[in-house]
């Protein structure tokens, strides 16, 4: 008797926030079978719900267009970024804010034209405020994916299930498998075509304003896959995250909109634990110089009591307290928690926000393995080492349809591989594991706690050697002695115990890929910043940092980054 059920679809999509959603809606457009998987309920889960209220991108006013944006992705990205993937991003940009207007999305608006806001890293004004953030972008692209569904056959939604391996087979992908735990059920998913769009790892790290299920799924299935990932040491840490009081820990506050980027000297501010005013110098800075600096405020002793800084409006004028708040998209939820930034100073720290790192893909959104797509934050070439604000949403719009498009062509001109029964096999072996009584047993909890600890330590915003190689030896001391009792309870349907007992070989496969890629680029580039080489080198070739499976082994290498428009000087220098 077989241990699992077997599902048929031409493509298989892999998490359901944006990127997916889009790419679902493409995919089915096309004619093809789709079925779109989600850890949790569709609509209210992932990362896309908690995401802020701006939506970056180049629109049809003087002074702008698709060759100025590339510029400045670029040389905000510090030139780690595939120039022909951004320059996709850049092209697209206005068709797929039009496509977003058209299907509901509200944008801020003067006389029905859009009104961009200026930001930090854009020569000229590119962020549209989106109104109800995350949340009503996904709430509209769910509404289309809804149509869709009163359709037999052309989309299906996949709830409350967990990917565990994706199944390939002489390099080309056939499918998933995974656990439905709502029924408690081992799904194998066969497809022609999978899209990766899973992304994000911001809960590894103790301090973040993402969602407990973004732990790295994605680049744990792709690695062990054999998909080429990149730049895995690049996490983006949002700098202004409230960090006490404890109700509202984790909320973002959009420095973008608190302090002046037009006017620095009217405020916000930012002030250190000695009420020492630190910031704006003479420009208000993008998220990687922003986070650098409020850490070193922390580790030279000048923190606040939680080991932050302060965000500070209460200085500004009434008339610029009013304007703040008039935009802000976290005021009413502070104010919920007796929270007025008007009248306090909030205690703020950077969290962990985007992972930059992720699947190498080229122009289609292909990866190295044969009908392997990926999109949105599950890829790492499009951003670089830093991601301008807004440009979240952008990504997942433009290459969330575009690995639609191209994944249902494949999917159309593509043979069935047929299911390899003996990794299957294996792999309902390695789920229902977890389920047998161990002596000694651990919970997931605990492990997944450990973990996050040791992550916050050893790749925190500034980084060195001798941490990052103390927190691969706890990340191998885990992976022996704990992950091998890592139990839950014998019981099949909503068990979450089992959801996270598979999160924790995932969470473990994605601190050792960020771990060795930390310790592989000795310079500061962007987000990943090393006290023990402070030097960002452009002297040499800019390459990407490789991490790959071979013959059963993880290998670390690096490939050079494709500049076909912009080149850094050649020189080094201190990198903030």
């Amino acid at each position: 008797m077989k241990r699992y059920e077997l599902e048929k679809t031409d493509v298989l999509i892999i998490g359901a926030g944006a990127a997916g959603a889009r790419a679902a809606i493409v995919s089915a457009d096309s004619g093809v079978k789709t079925t779109l998987v989600t850890k949790g309920p569709f609509g209210i889960s992932g990362i896309t719900v908690v995401g802020f209220d701006g939506y970056g991108g180049n629109f049809e006013q003087p002074g702008d267009g698709p060759e100025f944006h590339l510029e400045d992705i670029v040389r905000s990205g510090k030139y780690l970024c595939d120039q022909d993937i951004a320059e996709v991003m850049a092209n697209e940009a206005q068709n797929s804010i039009k496509y977003c207007d058209q299907i509901g999305v509200r944008f801020s608006k003067d006389d029905s034209k859009f009104h961009p806001y200026p930001t930090p890293g854009c020569k000229i004004p590119r962020m549209l405020k989106v109104f109800g953030g995350g949340y009503a972008l996904l709430i509209a692209l769910k509404k289309k994916v809804e149509e869709y569904q009163s359709d037999p056959g052309k989309i299906e939604v996949k709830e409350d299930t967990i990917i565990s391996r994706l199944l390939v087979k002489n390099n080309q992908i056939y499918g998933a498998i995974g656990l439905d735990f709502r029924k408690g059920i081992i799904k194998v998913f066969h497809s022609k075509a999978v899209i990766l769009a899973a992304g994000g790892a911001g809960y590894l790290w103790p301090h973040s304003d993402c969602p407990p299920e973004s732990i790295g799924d994605a680049y744990s299935l792709a690695l062990h896959a054999g998909v080429k990932l990149v730049n895995m040491e690049q996490q983006l840490f949002y700098p202004t995250i409230a960090l006490f009081p404890q109700p509202v820990r984790g909320l973002e506050v959009s420095y973008e909109w608190c302090l002046n980027i037009e006017n620095p000297k009217v405020g916000g501010w930012l002030v250190n634990g000695k009420d020492e005013i630190f910031y704006p110098l003479k420009e208000v800075g993008t998220r990687d110089y922003m986070t650098h600096l409020m850490t070193k405020e922390v580790k030279e002793g000048r923190g606040s009591p939680h080991q932050g800084v302060y965000l500070d409006i209460t200085r500004c004028s009434e008339s610029r307290k009013e304007e703040i708040v008039g935009i802000l998209h976290s005021h009413k939820r502070l104010l919920k928690f007796g929270v007025d930034i008007r009248k306090q100073k909030l205690e703020v720290a950077p969290a962990a926000h985007t992972t930059l790192g992720g699947a190498k893909i080229d122009t289609e959104n292909r990866t190295n393995i044969n009908g392997l797509f990926a999109c949105g934050e599950a890829t790492g070439n499009v951003h670089g080492a830093n991601r301008l604000a807004g440009h979240s949403y952008l990504d997942t719009q433009v290459f969330g349809a575009r690995a639609g498009k191209f994944a249902s062509e494949f999917a159309r001109g593509a043979d069935w591989i047929s299911v390899d029964e003996s990794q299957i096999e294996d792999e309902c072996n390695n789920v229902l594991s977890y389920l047998k009584s161990k002596k000694d047993g651990v919970s997931p909890s605990k492990v997944k706690s450990k973990i996050v600890q040791l992550v916050g330590k050893s790749l925190s915003p500034i980084r060195n050697k001798n941490g990052i190689e103390e927190g691969i030896k706890e990340i191998n001391f885990i992976r022996r002695n704990d992950l091998p009792l890592v139990n839950a309870p014998n019981v099949k349907e909503f068990n979450n115990d089992w959801v996270e007992a598979i999160e924790v070989r995932h969470m473990l496969d994605c601190a050792e890929m960020v771990s060795m890629c930390a310790l592989a680029r000795e310079e500061s580039r962007g987000t990943h910043y090393r006290e023990d080489f402070p030097y960002m080198d452009n002297e040499q070739p800019v390459k990407h940092t490789v991490i790959q499976i071979k013959k059963g082994k993880i290998e670390l290498s690096t490939e050079p980054v494709n500049m076909i428009k912009f080149k850094p000087l050649k020189e080094k220098g201190p990198a903030f």
